[in-house]
């Protein structure tokens, strides 16, 4: 019979040996069964959210905004976190109570939203109803979003061809890119768009602005990046470890 190789936190291969002298193997075996069933219970039982659920958006299934509100709520109140997937793109969004809301930015045409949690038993987790919402707006030639895992403030950068730059201290610059969504407590979004853009290079950036804590913590972010009114998408992740660290995102031209 083979070996099977496993770790289990608390049961040391030094446990496991002094076992081995004093108890048949079929008896050990049955002993580590036990506790890693007693393990995954555990784990379930605090992960498992019951029923998660999202509201009706706007009591429509249609907009004409760039962005929208997604609420819903969790049956379980121990829950801290879900994952919400916004058109195949994953977000960390917070929960309290029992209860969530997120900002979304929306693409043009349909947009497909839906809850669940993850970690180690998402696998046997339910996911929430699905939501789709058409979003009557025009098209894009660059959108971007950013998300983080997690309280703080981080900010979403473009830098111009023609030097301009669109951040949380200029929403909106006269080539026309705008900041239309600018989070500074917790997970985020941050988006920038821009409708018709101007010949040349563009860069994009993430900047840890504030940190929630002392010291700060390492900030895990996602960036969302869609060109040419999505005949381009791509996604980028990284952590941000320190205040006031700009590391870079992306480079595109156009056009």
């Amino acid at each position: 019979m083979g070996q099977i190789h496993f770790r289990v936190d608390g049961l040391t291969e030094e446990n496991v040996r002094r076992w081995r002298k004093r108890t048949r193997p079929t008896a050990v075996t049955a002993k580590i069964v036990g506790w890693l069933a007693a393990a995954v219970v555990t784990v379930y039982a605090i992960n498992y959210p019951g029923q998660i659920k999202i509201t009706p958006v706007g009591g429509g299934t249609s907009t004409t905004s760039n962005v929208i509100t997604v609420k819903g709520t969790v049956e379980n109140t121990n829950v801290g976190s879900i994952t919400l997937n916004v058109n195949g793109y994953p977000r960390r969004v917070s929960v309290k109570n029992g209860a969530f809301s997120s900002t979304v930015p929306m693409v043009r045409g349909e947009n497909i939203i839906q809850a669940s949690v993850g970690g180690v038993s998402s696998n046997i987790m339910g996911a929430s109803n699905i939501v789709k919402v058409t979003a009557k707006i025009p098209p894009m030639d660059i959108w971007t979003e950013l998300t983080w895992d997690g309280p703080g403030d981080v900010d979403l950068h473009l830098y111009l061809p023609n030097g301009e730059h669109c951040f949380y201290k200029r929403k909106e610059t006269q080539s026309g890119a705008r900041l239309d969504i600018d989070n500074k407590v917790r997970d985020g979004p941050e988006h920038i768009l821009l409708e018709n853009a101007i010949p040349g290079e563009y860069r994009l950036t993430v900047l840890y602005y504030r940190s929630a804590s002392r010291p700060p913590r390492p900030v895990p972010w996602q960036v969302t990046v869609r060109l040419r009114d999505g005949e381009i998408q791509r996604s980028y992740a990284g952590v941000l470890r320190k205040q006031d660290e700009e590391q870079p995102v992306d480079k595109f031209a156009f056009p």
